[in-house]
């Protein structure tokens, strides 16, 4: 596996506090960390001097609203697309977006469309939380199989008209 990237001289912030070092990243993935500051990764096919400078990883943006229509009926302002291609550019690497059944329609079949929607336009990694609406006795069924389609969490509505 070949080094792409190293970030040399930066402070990594990480579970157990704050580590002044350089981290070799290839293919998508932390390779090496070196604690040694003056000497820095080499070999690198792109070296970034992070000295001064905070290296963090990519932010997980857990409550987004995209390409969606609220209650009220009005369009949210991005679609997967513009949305996430935002995200990235604010050092954003996933974001986590809602799925709400539409009337008469079925917790799994609105998670095919939603997710279809994201993997047609989105740019970062994302994820969903499901809405359980006015629907829920008819969609209690199918909450083990969203969960087994990687949905971890669930929104319940205790207001908005026609949602709780």
């Amino acid at each position: 596996m070949g080094v792409s990237l190293c970030i040399n001289n930066g402070t990594l912030i990480t579970p157990h506090g704050a580590l002044r070092c350089s981290v070799a990243i290839g293919e998508g993935k932390i390779l090496a960390l070196q604690t040694e500051e003056a000497v820095g990764l080499r070999g690198c096919a792109e070296v970034i001097d992070a000295k001064g400078k905070m290296v963090l990883p990519g932010v997980i943006d857990v409550h987004v609203h995209l390409e969606d229509v609220g209650s009220d009926g009005t369009p949210t302002a991005d679609d997967f697309y513009d949305g996430t291609k935002s995200a990235a550019w604010g050092g954003t690497t996933c974001v986590i977006d809602f799925v709400t059944p539409d009337p008469g329609e079925g917790l799994t079949a609105a998670l095919r469309r939603r997710r279809s929607a994201a993997e047609r336009g989105s740019v970062v990694d994302f994820g969903f939380h499901m809405c359980i609406t006015q629907n829920w006795r008819d969609e209690i069924d199918e909450v083990e199989e969203v969960l087994r389609s990687g949905v971890p969490s669930f929104k319940a509505f205790t207001t908005y008209q026609g949602l709780e």
